[in-house]
């Protein structure tokens, strides 16, 4: 029988275009990236998607969304182990799958935080919708696969919901 699967896709929040920075990896999040990322975060751990693994580029916005999203499930006792690797930053379709399927067979929930266009691509390729994935959102899909490499399969997964932080944002406002 196989293991149902949890993915949730997230961009980083949003990083000032022009930054006082030698390198575009070296781009830090604004203050309103950072808000915007623990606003995600709070919410992805109220709806119970809590990842076991995240997968993360390694450029310092990418980090620092990861920060913010990780301390909101720190603050409810959860954890996740985290990878940063550089093959996520600027990566295509082929390299965010291989990321993902070079994840542990036991671990049924994971995350990928990266960019763009990678990020649009493997959401589409699983689950054939088309979508824009602005800084800070999250798409939650669902699959299922005795391993990750059986499971990461062209439109083999469920769209769950995608989560924006400028909805967030509005929500707390009406409060």
């Amino acid at each position: 029988m196989s293991k149902g699967r949890h993915l949730i896709v997230m961009r980083h929040a949003q990083s000032p275009a022009r930054a006082d920075v030698q390198r575009d990896r070296d781009r830090p999040l604004s203050d309103l990236g950072r808000e915007d990322a623990r606003r995600v975060g709070e919410h992805l751990y109220e709806l119970g998607w809590s990842p076991e693994r995240v997968v993360s580029s390694d450029a310092v916005r990418t980090r620092q969304t990861w920060d913010e999203v990780g301390d909101a499930f720190r603050e409810q006792g959860v954890d996740p182990d985290v990878q940063y690797t550089n093959e996520l930053y600027g990566a295509d379709l082929e390299d965010v799958c291989d990321q993902l399927w070079a994840l542990e067979t036991d671990v049924t929930r994971a995350a990928v935080v990266g960019h763009q266009p990678g990020l649009e691509r493997i959401v589409e390729w699983l689950t054939d919708t088309n979508v824009s994935l602005p800084q800070g959102s999250a798409v939650l899909l669902e699959g299922s696969g005795d391993t990750w490499a059986d499971a990461v399969q062209q439109h083999a997964w469920s769209f769950v919901e995608m989560i924006r932080p400028n909805a967030l944002r509005l929500e707390n406002q009406d409060e």
